[in-house]
């Protein structure tokens, strides 16, 4: 291969605006995945609507339909990485990549992969984090 042709190339640096704190975002992410993860088994659709938009929130109680009512699942770690940052001016679009070990009912633990997108209305005082779309691999 050509000198330099991939090699040691880091990826392009997000452009992030100064009042986000990517360090405490991702922290957070973190805790909040944990935390759905818990309400999902339960079914804990209050719970879980004060995080999705609508669009979402369907899906997900579409999909939780499917499985088992009892399902007790663990997160055995869970890494977040900042993937995307859009600014759209009154909104913004952060996506992130939650990487980890999972185990499911009394299985071993097995990899996960998933990208929650999430959206902010900047036209709203502190306006919360609200999930518009998950992708999971």
């Amino acid at each position: 291969p050509a000198p330099g042709a991939g090699f040691g190339m880091a990826p392009a640096a997000l452009e992030l605006p100064e009042w986000f704190n990517e360090k405490a975002f991702l922290e957070g992410a973190q805790q909040h995945f944990v935390h759905l993860q818990q309400a999902w088994d339960k079914s804990d659709w209050a719970d879980i609507e004060t995080y999705t938009s609508a669009e979402v929130f369907q899906h997900l109680q579409v999909e939780r339909s499917k499985l088992p009512e009892q399902q007790h699942s663990e997160v055995v770690s869970v890494m977040a990485e900042l993937a995307n940052f859009i600014n759209n001016d009154d909104h913004v679009v952060a996506t992130i990549n939650f990487y980890g070990w999972m185990k499911e009912d009394s299985a071993d633990a097995t990899e996960f992969s998933e990208l929650w997108h999430l959206q902010r209305d900047m036209t709203a005082d502190n306006g919360d984090w609200i999930i518009v779309g998950l992708e999971q691999s």
